[in-house]
């Protein structure tokens, strides 16, 4: 009988466990959206950044996009950045460090992104 109870106990406690768990809030909201910006994003270097940035968003139950010129164009890419900061999405990623100076002040969570060689 004794450990008929114990089981039983164990039982209820886990299932208590999984009802709390199933009812807490996710850390993000469905409705944040994120950027990334990039240059020449035709390049295979940033096709692969891209891959693993969707999956991260995924993971998360975001929405994400990877923008940028498709060709080495970095006077596009930092007005793309300046528009998107002014649309104060949830966050912006760049490669270029120096922009992401704007964003903390527009309420826009930033990270910046190197790449050796």
């Amino acid at each position: 009988m004794r450990k008929n109870a114990v089981a039983l106990a164990s039982f209820l406690l886990l299932l208590v466990a999984a009802v709390i768990g199933s009812c807490a809030k996710p850390y993000h909201a469905e409705t944040e959206k994120y950027y990334f910006v990039a240059t020449n994003i035709n390049l295979p270097y940033w096709q692969e950044a891209q891959a693993g940035f969707l999956d991260a968003a995924k993971a998360l139950g975001v929405r994400a996009e990877l923008i940028g010129p498709e060709t080495y164009d970095p006077g596009a890419e930092a007005t793309m950045f300046r528009d998107l900061v002014e649309k104060q999405p949830s966050g912006i990623c760049s490669r270029r460090s120096g922009d992401l100076r704007g964003c903390g002040r527009a309420g826009v969570e930033e990270a910046a992104v190197y790449r050796d060689g």
